[in-house]
């Protein structure tokens, strides 16, 4: 029954998103594309958020292969947002229905918080110190024990 070969399409196969991103920092947003046409094919993928944002690709898909790529996304609000990742339709493409796919991902504002304990303020305690204080994200408490004061 059925064909030796595939029928010409082109497939959005996964859209690995994590669960959660940070505001402010990049997070990786990896995609595979599959491709049953007989020839290596170039378009454009874009991932669209729930607030508007575009982010476009230019790719080249090779012809009855596998293609895994990805976006750096920066997110700029915190809360959940859908993601949805899409290709154009091509003419001679029998399923054009597996184009899109959609995931959600939650953006949330964390902040590190550091209590750094020492007896004198030797070189260690002062590099450690001045260099979580110059990351925003961090925030930075610190404790001086004299003994015998």
């Amino acid at each position: 029954m059925g064909s030796d070969t595939r029928l010409p399409d082109i497939e959005i196969a996964a859209f690995d998103v994590p669960t959660f991103a940070i505001v402010g920092k990049p997070v990786r947003l990896p995609f595979s594309i599959s491709s049953a046409l007989p020839g290596n094919h170039t378009t454009t993928v874009t991932i669209e958020t729930g607030s508007g944002e575009k982010l476009d690709k230019e790719i080249a898909i090779p012809a009855m292969g596998k293609l895994q790529d990805h976006f750096s996304w920066t997110p700029r609000q915190t809360g959940s947002v859908d993601l949805t990742i899409s290709l154009p339709v091509e003419p001679s493409e029998r399923d054009p229905d597996n184009n899109e796919m959609s995931t959600p991902i939650s953006i949330r504002k964390e902040s590190l918080r550091v209590l750094i304990l020492e007896t004198f303020p030797r070189w260690e305690y002062r590099y450690l110190r001045n260099a979580l204080e110059r990351d925003p994200g961090v925030e930075v408490n610190c404790l001086l024990y004299h003994p015998g004061v």
